[in-house]
């Protein structure tokens, strides 16, 4: 970084207050432009970026067409065959179902999901939803016992169960159990009458990296080839919406068959949305036609919101609606809870920032608990701290006697490999590679912040955390035309293994800069490069207005950091820039 310009990246700083903190990135571009015989029928923006990504996109067909690529067979999974005949036997001795589901996004939509597919199969179905406060995350031997109580001869849950070991050895006589679940397996894995997890060893199915909805959703296709009632092939493909908003959600990469499956559940979505779905779109003000960004951003964290602030059952019963009047109340009291929501979380990271400036930034993790900061928010705190500190963060909402917290995590560390160094302090953890959720006792604390610690300064890189920006290419404005930018489109849904593209401009000179916002929290650029000048935003980096007015009265040349992006308004179609890093321009 030079002369003094601070990157306007949207997720390195505090969206609260002060200027945010400055995170050298290392540019990483793509090593050549392609081959003249390479996707020769592809426009040439979208050629330079299938290229740079040749290695990881192993069919360009595919890839781009991937609502038309078949699924996986089921049966491929390890006991999905079981699994199949027990949920079919249920159904036509007419015992009853109930599924326990989880309280985030994916494990609502996952719980959604399979109501809807096994009552299109004719079962008798009731639903449990733990609550994130009273119950906690998980297999519950009390929501079991509810559930039997209510008549259940089945459970089958979602999203979680894999490492449930004594809750499921302990579950009521008679009770049959099948677990659909892709966190990652502990070194002991429970035993239910059928666990539907790619992850367990052993499981040969050739895609991995499913969510919760995914797992359940493989349980319903397989249920739909036995040709039980009005469970079919056209359920099926509306349920796809469901998996499309969990697996954006939960961030899972949109690869294989994830893509596939989201691909065709944003089809769906836009062509005959369940009316939970429309309703959250129309009560959001979703832009159309709907993307991955739109899912992630806003209609996902809407869900979220309920079990943050109150109960998912809130948000299960909205995407069981099937009456869009029942629906549009819901949406407007999750809408309520939204707001609630993001205003408790920025006064909350607003906490923790002050905790970090009056103790010091640790080297290696940051560790914090606060009775203030509820269960519902310590995840999107630790995820708001990622961004801000680029190190692990571990955040615990402390209550009387225990503590109750999530993890998120930078490329490279393992947050649960970290939770497991530390299993003897903790009462229970679980997760995936980037984000867990654990539990200690407060007296434990102490012990768990400093083995936290020590075990990220022993897998700390040298010089920290890398924050490596792969780039596509280079390119220049005269490049970037709507049609062009348009045809990158192709590359959606883009999410985790599949990020947006990113180019580079070098030379450009700043003409102007505001902030804008309600708060004028973000800052518009106007970036000149050849004959064209383009309107460029950096979302949460307005604290930086002053220094970049400045530099636009002295003309200043500035090599950026880009994703392009078509912007409509009044009829019109403009190229607009979302910058992720900005230097002083190489001399």
């Amino acid at each position: 970084m030079t002369a003094g310009v601070t990157p306007p990246k949207a997720v390195t700083g505090s969206p609260v207050t002060g200027r945010p903190r400055h995170i050298p990135r290392e540019w990483q571009l793509a090593a050549a432009d392609p081959p003249a015989d390479f996707e020769a029928q592809a426009s040439p923006l979208l050629r330079r970026v299938l290229w740079s990504r040749r290695l990881v996109i192993v069919d360009s067909h595919d890839f781009l067409h991937a609502e038309e690529a078949p699924l996986h067979p089921p049966e491929m999974m390890m006991s999905l065959t079981p699994a199949v005949q027990m949920a079919s036997e249920a159904i036509q001795t007419g015992r009853r179902i109930a599924i326990f589901g989880d309280y985030d996004a994916d494990g609502v939509t996952a719980t959604a999901l399979l109501q809807r597919g096994l009552t299109a199969a004719g079962a008798d179905v009731v639903t449990y939803i733990p609550h994130r406060v009273n119950d906690g995350y998980g297999l519950s031997p009390e929501g079991l016992e509810e559930l039997h109580r209510q008549g259940a001869g089945l459970v089958i849950s979602c999203d979680c169960g894999t490492n449930s070991v004594d809750v499921v050895a302990q579950r009521p006589a008679g009770l049959q159990l099948i677990v659909t679940d892709h966190h990652l397996p502990a070194a002991e894995i429970a035993r239910p009458d059928a666990l539907l997890n790619p992850h367990q060893p052993g499981d040969v199915y050739p895609f991995k990296e499913l969510s919760g909805a995914g797992v359940a959703f493989k349980l319903v296709q397989g249920l739909e080839q036995t040709g039980l009632g009005g469970l079919d092939a056209a359920v099926l493909e509306q349920l796809t919406q469901l998996v499309a908003v969990g697996a954006i959600a939960d961030v899972v990469a949109l690869l294989d068959e994830n893509r596939t499956l989201v691909r065709r559940g944003l089809l769906e979505m836009e062509e005959r949305p369940l009316p939970g779905i429309r309703a959250l779109i129309e009560t959001g003000i979703l832009r159309r036609p709907l993307n991955s960004t739109a899912i992630g951003f806003q209609l996902a964290p809407r869900i979220n919101a309920a079990g943050r602030m109150d109960d998912a059952r809130l948000a299960l019963d909205l995407l069981l609606a099937d009456d869009i009047e029942v629906a549009r109340p819901l949406a407007e009291q999750m809408e309520s809870h939204n707001q609630s929501r993001r205003q408790a979380t920025d006064t909350a990271l607003s906490e923790a920032l002050g905790r970090l400036e009056e103790e010091g930034v640790p080297d290696s993790a940051i560790v914090l608990a606060d009775e203030r900061w509820s269960l519902g928010l310590v995840g999107l705190i630790a995820g708001r701290l990622v961004d801000a500190h680029n190190m692990p963060a571990f955040v615990l909402n402390r209550g009387e006697s225990e503590s109750r917290g999530s993890a998120r995590s930078v490329d490279g560390f393992n947050v649960v490999d970290a939770l497991t160094s530390c299993a003897g302090v903790l009462s229970r953890f679980g997760g995936h590679q980037a984000a867990a959720g654990f539990a200690c006792a407060n007296e434990d604390l102490p012990a768990l912040i400093d083995g936290l610690q020590e075990f990220a300064a022993g897998k700390r890189p040298e010089g920290g955390w890398s924050r490596v920006m792969p780039i596509d290419a280079e390119v220049g404005f005269d490049e970037l035309s709507t049609e062009a930018v348009e045809d990158l489109a192709l590359l959606e849904p883009f999410g985790q293994g599949n990020r947006p593209p990113r180019f580079c401009g070098r030379g450009l000179v700043l003409k102007a800069a505001t902030a804008f916002g309600g708060e004028r929290e973000h800052l518009k650029l106007w970036l000149g490069g050849g004959e064209r000048v383009i309107e460029s935003v950096a979302w949460r980096r307005g604290a930086y207005i002053d220094d970049y007015r400045r530099l636009a009265q002295r003309g200043q040349r500035l090599d950026v950091l880009f994703s392009p992006e078509v912007s409509r308004w009044d009829g019109e179609a403009t190229v607009r820039l979302e910058l992720e890093d900005v230097r002083a321009a190489a001399s």
